[in-house]
């Protein structure tokens, strides 16, 4: 898809250095739920979410990259034809949704295992 990033921008919620946390209005289980669930992601460097109009923004975005280099670092390819794949990348972007929902939950989350595309938290 012309106009889509190459690599994930400097402060994505994907990237292992990324600040933890930092995921807009979403708690780590829900962000990566709207992963899973395969919906298009806007890069968010791209999307101003305090303006009206930022669904239109989000509309005309760039995917974010970094959900793509996450999704080929678990060997997974979207079932969505319009999502756009990136190599693997598993030195500077999560290889498995524990990691990502540890860092972002600063260790304190729930483990987690995915069920046919859902998120289960573990008892």
């Amino acid at each position: 898809m012309a106009g889509e990033l190459k690599q994930p921008c400097a402060a994505c919620p994907w990237r292992k250095s990324s600040a933890a946390g930092w995921l807009g209005a979403s708690t780590p289980v829900e962000f990566l739920q709207q992963s899973e669930d395969e919906i298009r992601m806007p890069c968010h460097l791209h999307v101003d979410y305090d303006r009206e109009d930022w669904h239109e923004q989000a509309d005309k975005a760039p995917q974010c990259a970094g959900r793509a280099v996450h999704f080929a670092n678990r060997c997974k390819r979207p079932r969505n034809p319009e999502l756009v794949t990136l190599p693997a990348d598993r030195d500077e972007v999560f290889s498995n949704p524990q990691e990502f929902i540890d860092h972002h939950s600063h260790g304190k989350g729930p483990q987690i295992m995915l069920v046919m595309g859902e998120v289960v938290p573990l008892p």
